[in-house]
């Protein structure tokens, strides 16, 4: 899954947060496999990039969890000649 929509109960946590940048912040997500993902690109509303995968490794009903971060010290933008 390349991205994912979060639902709206998530809204209210994503829109008071702080932005990283232009319309996008960066997470920590839990999910209620009791996985945690950090650094987590939140755009919109959009789940758009997770380091280390592909896509997105999980479902929005699986998110339990957001806490905005803005943590950048190991985001690397998808692309960059520093990508992990």
């Amino acid at each position: 899954m390349r991205a994912i929509l979060l639902p709206d109960r998530w809204a209210t946590i994503i829109r008071e947060a702080p932005e990283a940048g232009m319309g996008y912040c960066i997470a920590t997500v839990k999910t209620s496999t009791g996985e945690v993902f950090e650094h987590v690109v939140i755009d919109s509303g959009w789940v758009v990039d997770v380091p280390g995968y592909a896509g997105v490794p999980f479902t929005a009903e699986q998110v339990t969890e957001i806490r905005v971060t803005n943590d950048r010290s190991k985001y690397k933008p998808r692309g960059s000649r520093n990508e992990v």
